[in-house]
């Protein structure tokens, strides 16, 4: 008996220590620049997958440059054990972010081969730990310094649990020495289904995955809500009577519509699969109103 009370234990302490880390709904706003141009790149949760026989969470996003290129991220995948976060490159799931790390540990990682001049394998020293209050939560920050001669840029690492690197890219290689062109990243806000949306660096504009993508006119009085939802949208314009509405995935394609006739609307969402969705309504007086919403 005692036995299964520790299994049970041991498991519930995995889940929640797990869901900290790329829980739906999780958003992720960057700013990044180089030689070249600036702009902003956005990464946000798309939905749970298999990658290798592992259950991970699948991120994908987009960089917008102030040239007005838009270009598609990469995707990446990533799951947490407990207090290790793995990222699959290199064909392989490997460790990134250690957030039971003490000062004075040696953390290792594969270098990437897209990265040039590199060593194949880099280093870095822990030079603090401390535990932040964020949203009302403790939440563990290292900082750790690359050592020696050929490690990637930048030359530390600032790390928060559930945000990953706040000075870097979430999955945080810059460029080696070699490199003419570096970019540089910088975290601006994280928010996920159950963590408000957080600034960590005020300078930074943090765009909405969606919003920022569709050319529409945001309506203050439109509210959703459960967001979270499980089952049901409720919706409200506050007098405005709504004509239609569109769901649609991340990408943009449509995966539900409908009419309607009244300043209220209830949207059955039990059949779509967990991951973020966009709500768009067209109104009587001609205005498009669009929100984000998370599908548990």
């Amino acid at each position: 008996m005692k036995s299964t009370l520790l299994l049970l234990f041991l498991s519930v302490s995995f889940f929640l220590q797990a869901q900290n880390w790329c829980p739906p709904g999780a958003v992720w706003g960057y700013s990044n620049s180089g030689v070249a141009t600036n702009g902003a790149t956005t990464l946000w949760y798309e939905k749970d997958t298999i990658v290798d026989g592992r259950s991970c969470g699948k991120i994908v996003g987009y960089s917008q440059y102030y040239t007005n290129f838009v270009s598609q991220e990469r995707d990446l995948f990533t799951y947490a054990v407990n207090d290790t976060v793995f990222f699959y490159y290199e064909n392989a799931f490997r460790p990134v972010y250690f957030f039971g790390a003490s000062v004075g540990d040696t953390l290792t990682y594969r270098s990437p081969l897209d990265m040039v001049e590199c060593d194949s394998f880099f280093s870095l020293v822990v030079d603090s730990v401390a535990t932040l209050q964020i949203n009302g939560q403790s939440l563990r920050y290292y900082k750790a310094t690359h050592i020696g001669p050929n490690a990637p840029y930048p030359y530390h690492m600032e790390v928060v649990e559930k945000f990953g690197a706040i000075n870097n890219y979430l999955l945080p290689f810059g460029e080696c020495s070699g490199f003419i062109d570096l970019f540089y990243f910088d975290l601006g806000c994280y928010e996920d289904g159950s963590f408000s949306k957080y600034q960590v660096n005020p300078n930074i504009t943090c765009r909405d995955p969606f919003t920022s993508i569709y050319d529409v006119e945001l309506l203050n009085t439109f509210t959703l809500h459960p967001n979270p939802a499980n089952t049901q949208l409720s919706i409200s314009t506050e007098g405005t009577a709504i004509t239609q509405y569109q769901l649609l995935d991340y990408s943009g394609k449509q995966v539900g519509q409908g009419q309607a006739a009244s300043s209220t609307l209830n949207i059955d969402v039990a059949q779509l699969p967990q991951g973020i969705y966009l709500l768009k309504l067209e109104l009587a007086n001609g205005q498009y109103a669009v929100k984000r919403f998370v599908k548990e």
